[in-house]
């Protein structure tokens, strides 16, 4: 009702009840939830309004107040639902005869002046653009940016153009009001929930709009220049400077020539690729089977069993200090064992070798239910069991590898920062093998303050790209990869798996919170890793994305996809999407790893699985208007006769890092693409201008 706008004299609980869902749509939708409120005026012909006609008519100091017909009521609603406008009025009243009443003052509208011109319809705005010079583009949006801001903050004249919108004082709610106003009167909704933190002024803002309205056009006005990046003024969002660009297709590729994992659902390769071909999720209630110190904790999760199991002896770890060792550290030694006799390498050859060990490395929670250890062996084991440092160094140690150790913890993109890193270090010389990957375990019982705030999933799974997307879920593993330069695994011999043609690493760097997506920076990290691939961004088959679960998230990273890969792209062979988290959860360090084998699986079976959970698209993806597809049933890989299979691979951590690499489909002239386990040089010397040998298969009887 309108009691809450007007005021109702006599039954002032009835205005404040109404003023009340006014707040809770404004609070709904500073949530990112729905929310919609219109106070209406009284209808005629029905409902309480017309029995009490004629105390209405006398209307709030004698100001006769008009009636809105069901038709026009009807009409009101779609309009206003269409709009997307949080707190409405509707009423039929003269509101130039309501003086002295500054609150209804901000809810005329401007066509309410004989002076004013009404605000342009969509069809009208884009009509303007279209027919004004390139050169004048920019000037009409900043203009339109200028209008709108001035009347969301209630300014006297429009702002200057590089003025902060936050030194303006603009809070949460009134970006969303600038973002629905915009989207209101511009040809398609081009301003994402993001937009406003992203481009924070109205000269940013107004480029954005012309990027997106005009692709490959002129900026709108250059950004003004900051002393933390001197660069940007010259920069345009979106793009690589040529220099870099050109520098960048020198990159040396990087193959894969073995790889192991330990997940939920998939102690192995095989019975991973078993779960995604059958389509079935891992999450259970509990941890099947309890670890010591996990307090009986029930909560939902994708949990490796057996994780209290390991051959100590096996690695020349005592059992004392092996009680020490955070299970991280046990999977991380198993699974790269297991990784390099895939890779058909003798683990004791690599010894006094420039080996390097790349590893995304979850929060310890072990060394919390170490807490009542006693002190003396804490001391001299504890943090070498507990530390990311002592995990990476404990495997460079057992296997005797000279290179680079690198332990990183950047939340959930630990994996495939890590990878990135092995693809520098090979490149740069640093190492001539490494070893790359991640490694996650939940051992904590501390998930209620995460549900409470709403950042968790209810019942553990992810539901990326789904209209009931509710928060993350969590699971644990390992995953590592081997990897060479590309031209020493062809001397040598290998079999390669897959190719990493191009990678990147970026932080998102928005002013508003390590865990707020970046649409910008994103398309930026997307176009860096595929300058330096040297790939067609229409050949690019399939992404591999992060999907965390949430509405926001999974929109910014579909809309940076397809504005990145879906240049140049045959309408009839969308980008197809798909991700790992809705079999296993967030695997968190170990997530991006695991995702790069899912990919290699499904390139060397020709089959992309099934991304589960996806019953109804986001209501926060323009899904039609864009050239990508959820893989919401498992189909083949798309062929292409003449060039290799190609996928994309993304990973975001809450700390703001985010990271992507190109895979490709590894094609020899000499032989066709097969898995196969050459054996090691040592054991079978051969002159290196005999034939090819074939594959040789090995069976060990030995225990190691």
């Amino acid at each position: 009702s309108a009691a809450g706008v007007l005021g109702n004299a006599g039954q002032a609980n009835h205005a404040a009840a109404n003023t009340f869902l006014d707040q809770l749509a404004r609070h709904r939708r500073a949530l990112g939830l729905p929310g919609q409120a219109i106070a209406w005026g009284a209808w005629s012909g029905v409902g309480e309004a017309e029995e009490q006609r004629e105390r209405i008519e006398a209307g709030p100091s004698g100001v006769r107040q008009g009636w809105i017909t069901p038709e026009q009521g009807i009409a009101a609603l779609d309009g206003i639902i269409r709009r997307g406008t949080g707190t409405n009025i509707v009423a039929d009243m003269d509101w130039l005869a309501l003086p002295g009443r500054p609150l209804l003052d901000e809810i005329r509208t401007e066509a309410d002046d004989d002076d004013a011109a009404p605000a342009p319809t969509a069809a009208a705005l884009l009509s303007r653009l279209d027919e004004a010079l390139p050169t004048e583009r920019g000037n009409l949006l900043i203009g339109l940016v200028e209008e709108v801001v001035r009347s969301v903050l209630q300014l006297n004249a429009p702002p200057a153009p590089d003025i902060a919108f936050s030194d303006l004082g603009m809070d949460s709610l009134m970006a969303a009001s600038l973002r629905q106003r915009l989207n209101a009167v511009l040809p398609r909704r081009v301003v994402s929930t993001t937009a406003v933190f992203e481009f924070p002024d109205v000269g940013r803002l107004a480029n954005h709009l012309l990027s997106e309205l005009f692709p490959g056009g002129e900026p709108a006005a250059p950004p003004k220049a900051t002393a933390t990046d001197p660069t940007e003024a010259a920069t345009v969002v979106g793009r690589i400077p040529t220099d870099r660009a050109a520098a960048a297709a020198d990159h040396e590729p990087i193959a894969v020539v073995g790889m192991a994992c330990r997940l939920p659902g998939g102690p192995n390769l095989d019975a991973l690729w078993r779960m995604l071909r059958e389509g079935r999720d891992a999450v259970t209630e509990g941890r099947p089977r309890g670890l010591a110190g996990d307090g009986g904790a029930r909560h939902f999760g994708a949990y490796v069993p057996d994780m209290d199991a390991m051959d100590a002896g096996f690695f020349n770890v005592a059992p004392a200090e092996a009680r020490y060792m955070d299970p991280q550290q046990r999977m991380l030694l198993e699974v790269s064992w297991e990784a390099l006799e895939h890779a058909g390498i003798d683990p004791h050859s690599l010894r006094g070798s420039r080996g390097g060990v790349y590893a995304g490395i979850g929060i310890s929670e072990y060394a919390t239910l170490l807490a009542g250890a006693t002190r003396d062996f804490f001391q001299l084991y504890g943090y070498l069991g507990t530390s990311a440092s002592g995990a990476v160094g404990r495997v460079s140690s057992f296997f005797g590898l000279q290179g680079p150790a690198l332990g990183l913890e950047t939340a959930c993109s630990g994996g495939l920062v890590a990878v990135h890193q092995a693809m520098t270090g090979l490149r740069l010389g640093e190492a001539d093998l490494a070893l790359a990957g991640g490694v996650n375990t939940i051992l904590g019982t501390g998930f209620e303050p995460g549900l409470e705030a709403g950042l968790l999933s209810r019942d553990g799974r992810s539901r990326g790209f789904d209209a009931s997307a509710d928060g993350m879920g969590f699971g644990e593993g390992c995953a590592m990869l081997v990897l060479k330069r590309l031209a020493d695994a062809e001397a040598a011999g290998d079999a390669i798996l897959a190719v990493f043609s191009g990678s990147a690493v970026r932080q998102t760097g928005t002013a508003s919170g390590l865990t707020v997506p970046s649409r910008s920076v994103q398309r930026e990290m997307l176009h860096e890793a595929l300058a330096r691939s040297g790939a067609e961004p229409g050949h690019v088959d399939y992404l591999e994305a992060s999907a965390a679960g949430t509405l926001v998230g999974d929109a910014v990273e579909v809309e940076a996809a397809a504005a990145v890969y879906g240049r140049n792209r045959d309408p009839r062979r969308p980008l197809l999407l798909g991700s790992l988290k809705s079999n296993v959860s967030n695997l968190v360090a170990a997530g991006g790893a695991a995702a790069l084998i899912k990919v290699i699986e499904s390139m060397r079976h020709r089959w992309i699985p099934r991304h589960l959970h996806f019953r109804e698209p986001s209501p926060e993806v323009d899904w039609k208007s864009l050239p990508v597809e959820v893989v919401s049933e498992g189909a083949p890989w798309p062929t292409h006769p003449g060039r290799p299979m190609v996928a994309g691979v993304s990973s975001f951590g809450i700390s703001g890092t985010i990271a992507h690499v190109v895979v490709e489909e590894h094609r020899s002239p000499e032989r066709p693409p097969a898995i196969r386990v050459p054996v090691p040089s040592r054991l079978v010397p051969r002159d290196a201008s005999a034939p090819e040998p074939r594959a040789v298969r090995l069976l060990p009887v030995s225990g190691k």
